[in-house]
């Protein structure tokens, strides 16, 4: 499970989901141990799996910080492997431009204003024994 100041993972009801919470401002060291985790979720697995993003009192990130190694390969990896890429109160920008790669890439990509809608559509619940709710 990955936890940086700015980054949480949130365990889901769903194996083939992996969820994080971004909050405050992210750093580059936050963005590469995030591509870290999900390179290593898409080699302990085999298949697609769908992610979510949900913008908490998100703050910006630094400048380049989603330029390290990991965080520029699991992108790349992501193409083949990630079936819906969910963003949920993230800034109007970002959201925008989430839903304009859709259009280009073979990624089903959702963005919500509100978290429970992106859970409901990715068909999942934070796991309960994380003390996370839907709501949260």
């Amino acid at each position: 499970m990955l936890h940086t100041p700015s980054i949480q993972e949130i365990p889901s009801t769903r194996p083939d989901l992996l969820a994080f919470r971004v909050t405050g401002t992210v750093t580059r060291d936050a963005f590469a141990a995030m591509g870290e985790r999900v390179l290593d979720v898409f080699e302990g697995r085999e298949g697609r799996i769908d992610m979510l993003l949900h913008f908490d009192a998100f703050e910006g990130a630094k400048a380049f910080a989603g330029f390290s190694a990991p965080a520029i390969a699991s992108r790349l990896r992501a193409l083949a492997r990630v079936g819906a890429y969910v963003v949920a109160e993230a800034p109007a920008a970002a959201a925008g431009m989430i839903e304009a790669l859709g259009t280009v890439l073979p990624v089903d990509t959702q963005a919500f204003d509100d978290v429970r809608d992106a859970w409901a559509f990715l068909d999942a619940d934070p796991a309960p024994a994380s003390g996370a709710t839907a709501a949260s």
